[in-house]
């Protein structure tokens, strides 16, 4: 039951965090104490009945866990708006595993920290659509946004795991106003 609970989005960041407070240093559930499985299983099991099967319910903290990681995985001002939270903290060291953070903490961020925002919203789609459309369309497009996301010292190359300020100040760069292929076909959206 706990192999097929790490398979699930954020179980293995919720095994591993609780393998850690628990100690022992062995992450495979096999070298673990029955006692140990038992115990993580009521601890992410919010109903408190033991998992017999592989459709295992996610606690509210795992929810939390794996919307602030996909959050952080698609927006850079979501990650950092975690990471200035996480320093914010009075904990003798910062922590930014949400796995490691209690319900409260996630719940405090979610609720006052990032309120209103959500990480996908539509100018944020239209605007990747816009890039991806004008990589399809042209070489010199494809190679203009190589070239930005490098200069600004990321590897990532995906449109959509950028925020929206990046996404304007790319298409607002005069090299790709020029490497558009038909800016009829690829209409610009006003920064806010």
């Amino acid at each position: 039951c706990v192999k097929a609970f790490q398979k699930r989005p954020g179980g293995h960041d919720l095994w591993k965090a609780f393998c850690e407070r628990q100690g022992g240093g062995k992450r495979d559930p096999a070298a673990r104490r029955i006692q140990d499985l038992t115990h993580f299983l009521a601890e992410v099991n919010s109903g408190g009945v033991a998992v017999e099967t592989e459709s295992v319910p996610m606690s509210r903290h795992a929810r939390l866990v794996t919307q602030i990681k996909q959050g952080q995985r698609s927006s850079d001002s979501f990650k950092h708006c975690w990471w200035r939270y996480c320093a914010g903290l009075e904990n003798a060291r910062d922590l930014v595993d949400p796995a490691q953070h209690s319900l409260e903490s996630l719940q405090a961020f979610m609720s006052k920290a990032f309120q209103g925002v959500t990480t996908h919203d539509d100018e944020h789609k239209a605007l990747v659509q816009q890039v991806k459309q004008g990589q399809r369309s042209s070489e010199e497009f494809r190679g203009a946004w190589y070239t930005f996301c490098s200069k600004k010292g990321t590897q990532k190359n995906d449109p959509a795991r950028h925020d929206k300020a990046f996404l304007h100040e790319f298409l607002a760069n005069p090299l790709t106003q020029r490497a558009r292929p038909n800016s009829a076909a690829i209409s610009s959206i006003a920064p806010c």
